[in-house]
This record gives structure tokens, sequence and C-alpha cells, in this order.
């Protein structure tokens, strides 16, 4: 299987590179030798990527780890029950020894400047985190002149609330209701209902009502 097992290799800053970022986590990409286990010489060709958790600056992860699974974890109980297991990556759980951590910190000061200026100075690469995940390299394309698409729809449910202080959580999409946050608190923006109403909701495109799923995907 690949990635194979990885909490005995020898790690170099020089041999990754900056992919990209999200919320949580920080991708770099493998660019060093073709040599295994970093790149699949003995399969497809294929090398590999981390997924590095990020925290804040004063140390907190950003993923908010007390109420958030590992992503390894959250694909295994999670997504292996909605999509089929051969559409999901492989991950490979890496604990953070102090070899890895000296890794990560050289890494973190090579890769600084190729961040965007407005994720450095919200967060860092989470150096005192207990592990990072190795997975293919999905940002490479396969073959000459494909495309490579990310398709995040977002969280396609409400959740089962008993009690909570927001009675909008029973019936608006987080993604809508942290859209209308980030106009309010990061553009001074209020937005109109009628505007409200036709933004993308994950919730129609996991509807299976044709018009709404239509309407998300216009």
């Amino acid at each position: 299987m690949w990635p194979p097992a990885l909490d005995h290799v020898h790690w170099r800053a020089q041999d990754w590179h900056y992919i990209a970022e999200g919320g949580a986590n920080v991708v770099v990409g493998y660019t060093g030798p073709a040599v295994w286990p970093f790149v699949d010489v003995h399969g497809s060709g294929a090398s590999l990527a981390l997924r590095i958790p990020k925290a804040l600056p004063g140390g907190e992860s950003t993923a908010g780890a007390a109420y958030t699974p590992p992503t390894d974890v959250f694909i295994d109980q999670v997504l292996s029950h909605i999509l089929p297991r051969e559409s999901l990556p492989v991950l490979q759980r890496i604990a953070l020894t102090d070899h890895v951590r000296r890794f990560l910190q050289e890494l973190a000061a090579r890769m600084d400047q190729d961040r965007p200026a407005n994720r450095r100075a919200q967060s860092h690469i989470h150096v005192s985190a207990p592990y990072m995940w190795a997975m293919r390299d999905y940002s490479r394309a396969p073959a000459p002149d494909s495309l490579v698409v990310e398709i995040k729809p977002k969280c396609g449910f409400l959740p089962q609330l008993s009690e909570t202080a927001y009675p909008c959580k029973r019936h608006y999409s987080r993604y809508r209701m942290h859209r209308v946050y980030k106009a309010l608190t990061k553009s001074g923006t209020s937005p109109t209902y009628s505007e409200f109403e036709q933004w993308y909701d994950p919730l129609d495109l996991f509807s299976g009502d044709t018009k709404r799923v239509r309407h998300a995907v216009s």
C-alpha cells in the first residue's frame, strides 16, 4: 500500500514546497529525488503531499481539536459511509517526534514567504501538534494537459440540536450563516434576504430535488 508507514524516514525541508492551505491545515508537496517512499516508484509514480495542522499566533490549534476528529478518523468513520472507499484518499498519520518537529520548524521558515500575507498573519505551522498526515499529491495532474478540480460542497445537513441559543442553526446551513458572518465582520456589508436566497446552499445540493440541485450547481 502506498503511502506506507512513514514513522522512520529521514525528512529534509529542502525536498518540500508550499502548495496551498485552508483554515486548519497547510499542504506541502514533495519535490525531492524520486525515491521510495516519497514517490510511488513501484506503482503510479505519484509523489507525496503532507497535510500539516496550523496554529493561531498564541499556539492554539486552528482546527478546534476538542470538537473535530482527526482527518483520517473522519474519513474512516464518516466519509467512508457516504462515498466509495476507492474514491477517498489514503492518509497515513505521522507522529510528530522530535526529529519531525525539527523538520517542520525548518520547513516553516523556508516556505513562510510563499504563504499569502493574510494567512501568515493569522496562523503558522503547528509544530506542537501530535501528528500530521501524508497522502498522494493530487495537485499534480496524472497526465499532461489534465485539469485538476477541487470540489468543496460543504456540510450538507442540519445539526440535530435539542437546545441551542441560536435557533437559526436548525433552519439554515452553516455555510450560509458563515457567509453572512464574514460579510458583516470582514467587509462591513449587510446582505439582503433576496441576496441570501440566491447564494449557494449545500442543503440544495444534497436535497435530492432536481430544481434545488440545479440551483446549487448553476
